[in-house]
């Protein structure tokens, strides 16, 4: 996953022709921001988990531990299976697009506009 960086704006991309982003950005938040947003969430859960039970905020440090690298990983597979399916729902889109399009040519024309529908269908 680390060699296959996602594209954020997927529309762009596929008008162009392009699967991955030119710049090489992770997506819309980032390896770093991902790691860093869910380990904290998962040592903070811990900690509020100890604070109700009434102990010592870093009681087993080891469950602060795991927590973390456990958020950490379910932050990061979110943001990929949320890049995901946003290029699965706009290849979607853009594959209902072509096949609909010499039935539905004038409203599509209407809709889009000459130039959108000049874009999209070339």
């Amino acid at each position: 996953p680390f060699e296959q960086k996602r594209c954020s704006s997927t529309r762009r991309a596929l008008a162009a022709g392009q699967r991955f982003c030119s710049n090489g950005s992770w997506g819309a938040m980032g390896f770093a921001a991902c790691t860093l947003g869910g380990s904290a969430f998962g040592v903070w859960t811990m900690i509020y988990c100890n604070a109700l039970r009434k102990a010592p905020y870093f009681h087993r440090p080891w469950e602060h531990v795991l927590a973390a690298g456990f958020f950490a990983y379910l932050a990061n597979r979110t943001s990929t299976l949320s890049d995901f399916l946003g290029e699965r729902l706009d290849a979607g889109v853009m594959e209902q697009l072509k096949q609909n399009q010499g039935k539905f040519d004038e409203k599509y024309k209407a809709i889009l506009g000459e130039k959108g529908y000049k874009k999209i269908f070339g």
